[in-house]
């Protein structure tokens, strides 16, 4: 029972990051701005886009971590109680780090709105990263947690 929920997790990982990532490529098509422009326009003529991709880049790698964290919990790697901490550990300290990595993308993407973005989507681009930073900002709060009590249950 246990190896299946977290194998049903890990297809849920899989199938957001699939989401996530048909969103990413569906959604500059229907923008406001670039309803009418074509395909080389909206990819080439927009280095903001350039930038979400790039910077979304610490996302698919955290989901990537976490669906090996899930792997390793479900027992499909080393057997042994101190080599599986060790490995939790290891994977924790990595989904953290893209995490923080994600966090910074995204206020950069928060100023480069502010600065260089239109006045008419300085309000909601503002609003959305400040949603997407408080997401962000919960999941590094949980998986601190969840480092520090794997930390010290090995001691």
């Amino acid at each position: 029972m246990h190896t299946r929920l977290l194998r049903c997790l890990q297809a849920l990982i899989v199938l957001f990051g699939l989401a996530v990532m048909t969103f990413m490529l569906w959604e500059p098509h229907v923008e406001g701005r670039n309803a009418n422009a074509t395909v080389f326009e909206i990819y080439f003529h927009d280095p903001f886009l350039a930038y979400v991709y790039l910077g979304s880049s610490p996302f698919f790698m955290a989901l990537a971590h976490l669906f090996s964290l899930l792997r390793q919990l479900a027992g499909s790697l080393p057997a042994s109680v101190e080599a599986k901490r060790s490995a939790i550990i290891q994977r924790l300290g990595r989904f953290n780090r893209c995490i923080q990595w994600l966090m910074r993308f995204i206020a950069l993407g928060m100023v480069f709105i502010a600065l260089w973005g239109d006045p008419e989507d300085h309000p909601a681009g503002l609003v959305m990263g400040l949603g997407l930073l408080l997401i962000a900002t919960s999941m590094l709060l949980c998986s601190h947690y969840l480092l520090r009590r794997q930390s010290l249950s090995s001691h």
